[in-house]
């Protein structure tokens, strides 16, 4: 199922981000040291995240599936495996940051639950986990998670709380992804009242069926720091 995945996906740009992506790191990451930090990203894909962090001084490793991604790191002098216990293996020092990016719907519950294990061991003393997963609880993050054939596990808030409490994780926070607007100033307006109406509309639904403060964006974005650990970023 992954032998075209990166036909599927659209991968072209190797290592290269867009200014669109630019502000969307920024603004996800805002809160992160990221200079002289040893960060890994599991399923780095294209790899414009990992580029992104390095451009800002971050010492960055990548585990990814894909060959023509594990080749073009190569290429960037970007140190990856294709599999995370060889990259666990290979590290000089516990990681300050893992991120998984649209990585843990791709696993099932038994498998999450053993990477959570195998991370929670790599972390520095004040590491943690970033993850980011389609919304299981909000109809309009289905659109994301029924759009891949390789998806099999569905998560929410309350699932990724149950699997950080299950794997010795402290559920630090969980949020809708950052919404970032398009830079010429006609797009950026219809991008502003956009995200107005949005908000407005999740609100609403939330009020009308009692859900509570839950967020019901297409993706959910996750910090997890192992117990016993004291936070900092």
């Amino acid at each position: 199922m992954y032998d075209q995945y990166d036909t599927f996906k659209g991968w072209d740009n190797y290592f290269q981000y867009s200014e669109e992506q630019n502000r969307y790191f920024t603004k996800e990451f805002q809160g992160f040291s990221l200079k002289g930090k040893y960060i890994l990203e599991i399923g780095y894909g294209e790899g414009s995240l990992l580029a992104w962090m390095r451009d800002r001084g971050a010492h960055v490793v990548g585990v990814e599936l894909n060959e023509r991604s594990l080749e073009e790191a190569t290429k960037k002098g970007i140190s990856a495996s294709s599999d995370l216990e060889s990259a666990l293996k290979a590290k000089t020092k516990p990681f300050d940051l893992i991120v998984a990016f649209d990585v843990l719907e791709h696993l099932k519950v038994e498998e999450i639950n053993s990477l959570l294990e195998q991370v929670k061991v790599n972390l520095s003393a004040k590491g943690c986990l970033f993850i980011r997963v389609p919304n299981g609880r909000s109809p309009w993050g289905l659109v994301n998670q029924y759009g891949d054939l390789t998806h099999c596990t569905v998560l929410s808030d309350l699932r990724l709380q149950q699997l950080a409490l299950n794997a010795g994780y402290t559920l630090e926070s969980c949020r809708d992804q950052a919404q970032v607007t398009r830079k010429r100033l006609r797009k950026k307006i219809l991008d502003i009242v956009f995200h107005f109406a949005r908000r407005t509309i999740d609100f609403l639904i939330c009020r009308i069926y009692g859900f509570g403060n839950i967020p019901l964006g297409t993706n959910i974005v996750a910090v997890m720091s192992p117990k016993n650990t004291h936070n900092g970023h």
